[in-house]
C-alpha cells in the first residue's frame, strides 16, 4: 500500500462508484488537520480509495449551491459563491455533482436535500449495477452520516456491497457491516493537504504545550477574516488556529507578534487543538491543563489508553497509526458539561517504526491466515511478516480475508506486531 496513494494503472483493484458528502469530508479534514481551506478533490478521492484497493470508475458528490430563500445573509451568500466555484471544479474533473440547498437558522448554516440526493444516488448505482450499466462492482460512500444507512440496506438486499468510509465512528456500529476507516494519510490525500500538516503540527503543539520548545520570542499570526472587536481568530504559517482578545477590529491579513499561552479544544468544534494568544509571554513549564502521558495500549481503532506519571489513566481519540504503544503524548484535560474530558494534543516525538515492521508507514494490508484466539486474528502482511489483528471489529471476517491494518505496537515479551483493522474486510476479488 502506497503512503501517498499515487499508483499506476488500476490492475488488481476493485472497480467502485464513490458517493461523497463533501461537507462531511470537510469535517474530517478539519478534525485531522485543524480548520483548513482544503476540500476533497476528484484526484484526491480517487487516490484515497485506491489506498484501500478500489478503483473509482465514477464519482458523485453532494454540494449545496443555492438557497430556497430569495434573501440570504452575507455569510450564506459568500458560502454559496465558494460552493459554486467548487462545484464547477469538480464537474470539470468528471464528477457528477448533486446540488442541494444551504439554509441559515439561528446563525447556524445547514445543508438541505443533500442526504436524500446521496441516498437516491446509491440506489441508482445499485440499479445500474444490476442492469449491467455500471462498471462498478461495489460502492464507497465518503460520509459517516447515519441518515444514509437505509440506502445501504437497499443495496444489501440486492447483494451489492456499500462501504461507508470516514475517519471515526463507523467501525463501532453493530449494523454497519462494510466500512473503511480513513487514516491520516488517506484524509491528507483526499484534500491534497501538505505533508507538514496533521501529526507534524500536533507534535509542534505538544512540545509547545509541554514547555519544551518555547524560545521566549513571539511569532507571527495573521487575522484570517475581517473581525469585530472582541475575541478574534488568527492563524500562523503552520496552519495553527489561535484566538485572542482584541479591543480593536482586525481586518483580514493583519499581522501581529503574539505568544501562545494556552491550549484548548472547542467543545463543539473540530477535535484539533487551538491556542490562546497574548501579547505577553507565558510562564515557564506546562500550559494550563496539559500533562504528558505514555501510551499503554490501543483500545479501539481510533482510541488509545495512556498513563500519567501519577499512575492515573485516560482515553483519547487518535488517528490510526500515528502513535505506538510506549510513545509519549501531550494531553489536555478540562471539565465539560458531560464531565471530565481528555483531549489528545499530539506526540512528543516523531513516529519511529520498529525494524520488524516492513512497510514505510504504519499502515499496511494483511491477510488473515488463522483463527488465533478470542482477541486477535493471526495474519500476514504482503511480505509474509506475521502480525496479530484485533478481531473485535472483524465479526464478519475469517481466514483468507484481506484487511487494511494500522500498527498499534510491539508486544514487549514476544515481540509480536499488534495491529488494528482499518476496514471490515476488502472485496474478495482483491485476493
Amino acid at each position: 500500500m502506497s503512503s501517498n496513494g499515487r499508483q499506476g494503472p488500476a490492475t488488481g483493484l476493485t472497480p467502485c462508484a464513490v458517493v461523497v458528502d463533501t461537507r462531511n469530508v470537510k469535517g474530517m479534514l478539519n478534525d485531522v488537520f485543524g480548520v483548513t481551506r482544503a476540500k476533497a478533490t476528484a484526484r484526491g478521492i480517487k487516490d484515497a480509495v485506491r489506498m484501500y484497493g478500489f478503483d473509482a470508475v465514477e464519482i458523485h458528490a453532494g454540494v449545496a449551491t443555492s438557497s430556497p430563500k430569495k434573501s440570504v445573509s452575507d455569510k450564506v451568500t459568500d458560502m454559496l459563491a465558494k460552493n459554486c466555484v467548487y462545484r464547477d471544479r469538480l464537474a470539470a474533473d468528471g464528477v457528477k455533482v448533486l446540488e442541494g440547498y444551504l439554509v441559515e437558522r439561528d446563525s447556524q448554516v445547514e445543508e438541505k436535500k443533500i442526504d436524500v440526493l446521496l441516498a437516491l444516488q446509491v440506489a441508482d448505482i445499485v440499479d445500474r449495477m444490476q442492469q449491467g450499466e455500471s462498471r462498478a462492482r461495489c460502492i464507497v460512500v465518503l460520509s459517516e452520516d447515519m441518515d444514509l444507512m437505509p440506502s445501504y440496506e437497499y443495496a444489501a438486499a440486492r447483494d451489492v456491497h456499500v462501504y461507508a468510509a470516514a475517519n471515526d465512528t463507523i467501525c463501532f456500529r453493530a449494523d454497519q457491516e462494510k466500512w473503511l476507516l480513513l487514516h491520516e494519510g488517506a484524509i491528507r490525500v483526499l484534500g491534497e493537504e501538505d505533508d507538514s500538516q496533521g501529526s507534524p503540527t500536533r507534535r509542534y503543539l505538544a512540545r509547545l504545550a509541554l514547555g519544551t520548545s518555547r524560545s521566549g520570542l513571539p511569532t507571527k499570526w495573521k487575522a484570517v477574516w475581517d473581525q469585530r472587536p472582541g475575541t478574534v481568530t488568527l492563524m500562523n504559517n503552520r496552519g495553527v488556529r489561535g484566538t485572542m482578545y482584541s479591543p480593536e477590529a482586525l481586518i483580514h491579513g493583519t499581522s501581529l507578534d503574539l505568544f501562545a499561552t494556552e491550549i484548548r479544544f472547542p467543545e463543539n468544534g473540530p477535535t484539533f487543538p487551538e491556542v490562546v494568544l497574548s501579547t505577553s509571554a507565558p510562564g515557564p513549564g506546562l500550559m494550563n491543563g496539559v500533562r504528558e502521558a505514555t501510551v499503554t495500549a490501543w483500545t479501539t481503532p481510533t482510541k488509545v489508553r495512556a498513563k500519567f506519571d501519577d499512575g492515573s489513566q485516560c482515553s483519547v481519540s487518535v488517528s490510526p497509526g500515528s502513535v505506538l504503544q510506549g510513545d509519549q503524548i501531550a494531553v489536555w484535560t478540562t471539565e465539560r458539561s458531560t464531565g471530565h474530558a481528555h483531549y489528545y494534543i499530539g506526540p512528543v516525538s516523531a513516529l519511529t517504526l520498529p525494524d520488524t515492521w516492513p512497510a514505510s508507514t504504519a499502515i499496511s494490508t494483511a491477510t488473515i491466515s488463522g483463527n488465533g484466539d478470542t482477541t486477535f486474528w493471526e495474519a500476514h502482511l504482503e511480505d509474509a511478516t506475521a502480525v496479530r489483528v484485533q478481531r473485535t471489529w472483524l465479526t464478519h471476517a475469517g481466514p483468507g480475508d484481506r484487511v487494511a491494518v494500522a500498527l498499534a505496537g510491539v508486544h514487549p515479551g514476544t515481540g509480536a506486531l499488534h495491529t488494528m483493522p482499518l476496514c471490515c474486510c476488502l472485496p474478495r476479488e482483491l485476493q
